[in-house]
């Protein structure tokens, strides 16, 4: 792996992070933009989004670990 590439990774990565940060914000709040009230719905919406994002963040960690292994890794 390239260091482009892991920053094309890095980049993939963090934009769904962001995604599904806005996802969440959306979820909270009902189609007339009153937040939801229901801690269960809350607490499952939060579920979801914390395996979404450590989905994404675990990517970041795996592609780094390629680029390492990869002999991509330089001392500095």
């Amino acid at each position: 792996m390239t260091r482009d590439k892991l920053s094309q990774m890095y980049l993939m990565a963090t934009m769904r992070v962001h995604s599904v940060t806005t996802w969440l914000y959306e979820a909270l709040h009902d189609l007339d933009g009153d937040p939801l009230e229901d801690p269960e719905a809350v607490r499952d919406m939060i579920a979801e989004y914390k395996r979404q994002v450590i989905e994404e963040i675990s990517l970041a960690q795996a592609s780094v670990q390629e680029f390492i292994d990869a002999g991509g890794h330089k001392s500095r």
